[in-house]
């Protein structure tokens, strides 16, 4: 997110679409980790 004087806070889409992306991937993986090798909670950090 920005500030631009004329139109106060604007959201980058492009942006956040990616980063909202990538953080789902990466608990995706975590997911994918913990159902083959058995969850393990102190491994979680």
């Amino acid at each position: 997110m920005g500030v631009n004087e004329r139109w106060g806070s604007v959201v980058y889409s492009d942006c956040a679409a990616r980063k909202t992306v990538e953080r789902l991937n990466f608990l995706n993986d975590r997911l994918r980790e913990c159902l083959s090798t058995g969850c393990q909670p102190s491994r979680i950090r």
